[in-house]
């Protein structure tokens, strides 16, 4: 139920630019400075910032084709699982 409720959070926050806790403040400091790392924590060098590359063509299927099948996969191995177990329980009665 974590990983399901997880996944919403992130779709909400993309769908409604809702921005909470930590990621409020960078967000604000990325969107008015341009910086995407605290220049204070020093966790990115100036060199690597400057020269990060910034995909302007990203598009929403690029982040939700990776989620659904990885979401699909999931659910069919499980399934799988499920099924194939209780081929195996059955014919071990009789064995």
């Amino acid at each position: 139920m974590y990983a399901f409720a997880a996944l919403l959070l992130v779709f909400l926050v993309a769908l409604f630019n809702f921005d909470i806790g930590a990621m409020k403040t960078h967000e604000k400091r990325a969107m008015q400075t341009g910086h995407v790392v605290d220049p204070l924590k020093n966790t990115m060098s100036a060199e690597m910032e400057e020269n990060a590359l910034i995909n302007k063509n990203g598009q929403m299927k690029h982040l939700l084709i990776p989620i659904v099948v990885l979401v699909l996969s999931t659910v069919d191995d499980a399934i799988n699982w499920i099924f194939s177990n209780r081929r195996n329980s059955n014919h071990s009665h009789y064995v």
